[in-house]
């Protein structure tokens, strides 16, 4: 709402806002006008753009009880929100001479900060496409892999499109940040410059609930595809319930690949557990095959979270196993399954 006040003696920083005396009486009295505030929005820290009547005679702007710096152009006011004080109403205040005011209430907000919910893939080698999924990407500054820019290929709210750049260190682990007004945010998982060594890691080639390059050993029927949105890390996901009794018993296996015997490769996915189901997620384990090795087990939570193993291959080729039955009827969700050859 607005006030047209006339304040006795100085202007506002220096006197009490209580003594007030009508200017109904002055004909010679210009009123000054704020007709909108803009953007709808606003943030602290971000342009606020006043549209109104009779500018020309604005001495000062306040909000609340600090000044602010101001461009007047015409009938319009620009000024920078306060960093100050948070998000919440304020007074903004236009002064004029003879300690005339107007005010206005305005309500600051925070910009939201980023949210990372999924990403296409957690390898890929420079000049590749990486697609990233989540909320508040507006107002991006940038995206990092390591300490490095990358090129941003398109960008919307909820999805980035970027390139993986030059200058990283081959097979070596990294994270990708999102940086907005809003601050930052860090992809789930690392992130290697590699190729995938496992075709169809991310899960999302295939009809129905089959996986291309993907054998279901044990408990088929207890292993389906996903696309619902709590459910799938990005876009196609596996969906799994554990039989219960022994480790391979809900099992499902890679197609073979060409791995160099006694060299190091690190295995890792993207995996959580179904809230409410039996110990929130149980524990399962990653094996290989033929000549079975066998990784420790893992705990599995509600969130999101990247597991790894490094091994030493003994066979070429050889396949990787999840071994998801240990826990009965406990429900898996599973994205992004890499391998690559370790970082020496």
């Amino acid at each position: 709402m607005l006030k047209a006040l006339r304040l006795v003696g100085a202007f506002l920083a220096v006197f009490a806002i209580s003594s007030l005396v009508s200017c109904e009486d002055d004909s010679d009295f210009v009123p000054v006008v704020i007709n909108s505030v803009s953007p709808e929005e606003l943030f602290v820290g971000e342009e606020v753009i006043l549209q109104g009547e009779n500018f020309n005679s604005v001495l000062f702007v306040f909000v609340d009880n600090d000044q602010f710096p101001y461009e007047l152009d015409g009938n319009t006011i620009t000024f920078i929100a306060p960093t100050t004080g948070g998000a919440g109403e304020r007074t903004l205040t236009l002064v004029m001479a003879d300690g005339y005011i107007v005010t206005e209430e305005i309500n600051l907000n925070i910009r939201p900060i980023p949210i990372i919910q999924g990403l296409s893939t957690n390898a890929a080698q420079e000049g590749e496409e990486v697609t990233l999924r989540g909320l508040s990407f507006d107002n991006l500054q940038n995206v990092r892999i390591g300490d490095i820019d990358a090129n941003v290929v398109s960008s919307t709210a909820t999805e980035l499109v970027i390139t993986v750049p030059s200058g990283l260190t081959i097979n070596e682990a990294s994270n990708i940040t999102v940086v907005t007004d809003g601050g930052e945010a860090v992809a789930p998982g690392k992130f290697w410059i590699s190729d995938n060594l496992l075709l169809n890691g991310g899960l999302e080639a295939g009809d129905g609930d089959e996986f291309v390059n993907w054998s279901k050993f044990n408990g088929a029927d207890l292993m389906t595809a996903t696309t619902e949105a709590e459910e799938a890390f990005f876009g196609r996901s596996l969906r799994a319930v554990g039989f219960g009794g022994d480790a391979w018993r809900t099992q499902i296996a890679s197609a073979a690949t060409a791995l160099e015997v006694d060299a190091s490769y690190t295995l890792s996915m993207l995996i959580k557990a179904q809230q409410g189901t039996p110990g929130n997620g149980g524990n399962m384990r990653f094996s290989t095959t033929p000549e079975a090795l066998y990784s420790a087990n893992y705990e599995i939570t509600t969130e999101w979270q990247q597991i790894e193993w490094t091994f030493t291959a003994n066979t070429n080729p050889a396949s990787v196993v999840l071994d998801l039955g240990v826990t009965e009827n406990a429900v898996y969700f599973i994205d992004n399954i890499t391998l690559v050859p370790t970082l020496d």
